[in-house]
């Protein structure tokens, strides 16, 4: 899949995923009463929270963080 297609499907499923957690019901019975495939839905919550993680890692990577004895290093 290219990435002009994958992030195309990210923010479809981040929408979906947003209006189910605004439901106020379970996972799955938000699924099914929308009909959304259940392994669709984990499968794209796993991609998601992944490469949530991967962006939330690299912004930290590079920066200046200082030390509690004010030593500085590099990420």
């Amino acid at each position: 899949m290219d990435k002009i297609t994958h992030q195309v499907r990210a923010e479809h499923w981040a929408k979906i995923m947003n209006e189910c957690i605004n439901s106020g019901m379970s996972k799955t019975a938000w699924c099914k009463a929308n009909g959304i495939s259940v392994k669709q839905f984990f499968y794209w919550q796993r991609i998601l929270r992944r490469e949530a993680f991967e962006n939330s890692r690299n912004s930290v990577r590079g920066k200046v963080i200082l030390q509690p004895q004010g030593k500085e290093f590099f990420t």
